[in-house]
């Protein structure tokens, strides 16, 4: 194991951070300790993806200090923040502002990563991954930049752009999200230890506000395009909470979809109108109609369709 980098420190407490960890210590730079959460705190907040990091800091011996609050507002995170003299801060699979107090204490300042479909400062705010995919774009940029206290707003370090595949979906993007975080620190982690790091300031074109996506986004409109309904489903699926459309019944049934692909015009049935479910497999999976051809639903949760359900309609509303 190569020597610790004192005062170098690790926030995070999703799965992403404990692949961080072991990134950094492969590069021959592991942090000398880790900031994280208790369980509670990271199911009281409906953390997707956290990871208790105690038995990876113990294999790695790295220093594991742990906080009772996600947004470190509490009297007692402060003080385990502060303990320790901490110089550079790397943040990695962590959903929250880092407070002024504690970004002032940085000698080298905090760095993180943000990744959207355009650079910064496109796709500020929440789940940009997500987001970029729901809409459609094809190539991610993912940015080093130093955190300021406004969100996102910070000087890029260092940008790596790549691709999103048609197999691609939120859980695959994350993965290559922290193959692109490594390569990124691989390159600019040295400058940044010795405080000798260039930083430029961010594109200044398309400014965009990301909100928290809610139920609404998270509807599927079948008046969109084959592809776009899938971009949704594959923005939405495992470990998220899932692309929602309502089976139009005597009640309203409402159904999640995890896995969809578009059938292509040749599969596609002239002359249905959008949501209309055009067959039903003896398995359950089914074909419906999006605007311009069908959608292949292959995963689903609610109840399984059967030979009746063809000729219903699914909501286009959203």
């Amino acid at each position: 194991m190569p020597k610790k980098i004192e005062n170098l420190t690790l926030l995070g407490c999703r799965y992403t951070t404990g692949d961080a960890l072991r990134g950094l210590a492969r590069l021959g730079y592991p942090p000398s300790s880790c900031i994280t959460i208790t369980r509670e705190e990271a199911a009281s907040k409906r953390v997707i993806g956290y990871a208790d990091l105690a038995p990876l800091c113990r294999e790695l011996d790295i220093e594991l200090d742990v906080v009772d609050s996600y947004g470190l507002t509490s009297d007692k995170s402060r003080d385990v923040v502060l303990r320790k003299k901490r110089r550079l801060l790397l943040l990695a699979g962590w959903g929250r502002l880092v407070p002024p107090w504690f970004l002032d204490s940085l000698e080298l300042g905090a760095y993180s990563v943000h990744t959207a479909g355009l650079p910064l400062p496109f796709g500020r705010g929440h789940a940009p991954i997500n987001w970029s995919l729901a809409l459609g774009m094809r190539r991610l940029f993912s940015q080093l930049f130093r955190l300021v206290e406004e969100p996102d707003r910070g000087l890029i370090a260092g940008v790596l752009p790549f691709d999103v595949t048609p197999q691609d979906d939120a859980n695959t993007l994350h993965f290559k999200n922290s193959l692109a975080r490594m390569e990124l620190y691989r390159r600019h982690l040295p400058d940044m230890l010795d405080d000798s790091i260039e930083l430029r300031r961010q594109a200044g074109f398309m400014d965009t506000w990301l909100h928290r996506r809610g139920d609404a986004d998270n509807m599927l409109d079948w008046n969109q395009t084959a592809e776009s309904v899938c971009d949704v489903i594959r923005a939405m699926t495992r470990p998220y909470q899932g692309a929602k459309t309502n089976l139009m019944t005597e009640q309203i049934e409402q159904m999640v979809v995890w896995r969809a692909v578009p059938a292509g015009a040749a599969l596609s049935p002239v002359g249905g109108t959008p949501g209309e479910i055009v067959t039903v497999f003896e398995s359950g999976e089914f074909l419906v109609h999006a605007s311009d051809a069908c959608v292949l639903v292959i995963d689903y949760e609610g109840r399984r369709l059967k030979q009746a359900d063809i000729g219903r309609r699914l909501s286009c509303a959203v």
